[in-house]
């Protein structure tokens, strides 16, 4: 198997019904932005994941340029996104998390290539004050997945494009986390706007994009 380059990534949801959400992203706590090894599989929305020994084959136009788009993902692109992320996320939480309308997936000549994961969850407004100070709906970016031998710029336009849907959807802000060691994904993460903010935590380093001050572009239009 190739190797998986991982970023990791953690949550948190304060509705009760998304307890078993909660516990088994903790335990995947991996968010992905590498390249990964594909095998075969095909969603209920007809995007496919191609097999690595098969070879990504991208749409070009005339010109020799890659054809691709971006579009909302659908709890019916599961089976296409869990190929590309391996273990990490199975089908049926990526139900849960693609039924959102938040998350986004590039696709090119029916394949899908890319998938860029986001969880809303309620959050407290005032930690001093606990629940009792309001909860606010807030966005985590979860994990950017690129399939093996799609191009790298692929990425970081999805992950635009989640920004992007997470502003028309009236979001102010979304977080991220990365291992403090995971120098590669920290560029990442910084390359879209993100920008360190304050934690406690030793291991991760959490960032935050104020969607409210930031026009997050990924130069396509996003396709319902």
């Amino acid at each position: 198997r190739k190797d998986r380059r991982r970023i990791s990534m953690r949550t948190s949801l304060y509705r009760a019904e998304a307890a078993m959400l909660m516990l088994m992203l903790s335990t995947a706590c991996a968010l992905s932005f590498g390249n990964f090894p594909i095998s075969s599989s095909q969603s209920r929305s007809g995007a496919n994941a191609i097999s690595g020994r098969e070879g990504l084959q991208l749409a070009r136009d005339i010109k020799g340029k890659f054809v691709w788009q971006l579009r909302v993902a659908t709890n019916e692109d599961a089976d296409a996104v869990s190929v590309i992320a391996g273990p990490s996320f199975p089908a049926d939480i990526l139900k849960t998390l693609l039924s959102s309308g938040h998350c986004i997936v590039g696709e090119s000549g029916g394949t899908l290539v890319s998938a860029a994961i986001v969880n809303n969850f309620n959050g407290i407004v005032d930690t001093a004050k606990g629940v009792s100070g309001g909860l606010e709906e807030r966005a985590e970016l979860l994990s950017v997945m690129l399939a093996d031998g799609a191009p790298a710029e692929m990425r970081s336009t999805t992950a635009l494009g989640a920004l992007k849907r997470l502003k028309l959807n009236g979001f102010q802000d979304v977080l991220a986390s990365v291992l403090v060691d995971d120098q590669r994904n920290i560029e990442f993460v910084e390359g879209i706007g993100m920008e360190a903010s304050s934690t406690e935590d030793t291991e991760l380093k959490v960032f935050r994009a104020s969607l409210m001050t930031m026009n997050p572009d990924p130069q396509k239009k996003i396709l319902e």
